[in-house]
């Protein structure tokens, strides 16, 4: 699919692809994330913008999208998947979608004011990680610069390091962790890829 948008943007010259996601996608986005395990970027949810991606109806329900489709007389396609239970989206959607609502019938608000903070959250995390980063460059990272950071913000400015080579994930995060506090050791996230410190410094 982004393929296919890739070449019609060299095609036509466009700016910026609007995709339709909405709220009900942001909710079981959310959830499924959850269920998987995520951390505080993941709660973020489904961003407005991204790269050339335009989400303009993440504010709008999909019964809301499907309305005004029919209002302007304008056909769409229905992903013939969307009705088998086969996939755990689509558990999500059909059982615990309404379980919630059946608690808050405006359960999916909710959850879409909660990406909305953590969102907030998460982007003011990033550019403290990043000003960490940049106060810790020495040849590498200056370890004790790194260890002098608070939790969270430690934890953002390892996934940064790590994101580029891998999935960053908590395991990972947490083994780096691990090694800048010990302040010693040695990690190695691809066969191309290892982070060890040496005379104090994150190589």
């Amino acid at each position: 699919r982004r393929a296919i948008f890739a070449r019609q943007m060299d095609a036509l010259k466009l700016d910026a692809v609007l995709v339709a996601h909405h709220r009900d996608d942001q909710a079981e986005t959310v959830l499924f994330r959850m269920a998987r395990g995520t951390g505080l970027h993941g709660l973020a949810g489904i961003p407005p913008c991204r790269g050339i991606y335009r989400r303009p109806c993440l504010c709008l329900t999909r019964a809301d999208t499907e309305a005004y489709c029919a209002a302007l007389g304008q056909n769409y396609v229905q992903d013939e998947t969307n009705a088998a239970d086969l996939y755990a989206r689509n558990r999500i959607r059909h059982t615990v979608v309404p379980a919630l609502q059946s608690v808050n019938p405006a359960a999916e608000q909710a959850i879409a004011r909660l990406c909305r903070q953590m969102r907030a959250l998460d982007d003011w995390l990033t550019a403290e990680a990043a000003a960490l980063l940049q106060a810790a460059v020495q040849g590498g990272y200056e370890v004790e610069t790194l260890c002098r950071a608070r939790g969270p913000v430690l934890d953002a400015a390892l996934h940064a390091l790590i994101s580029p080579v891998r999935d960053a994930e908590e395991k990972y995060v947490n083994l780096l962790r691990f090694l800048v506090l010990q302040r010693e050791g040695a990690l190695q996230l691809t066969p191309e890829v290892t982070y060890k410190i040496k005379n104090g410094v994150l190589l």
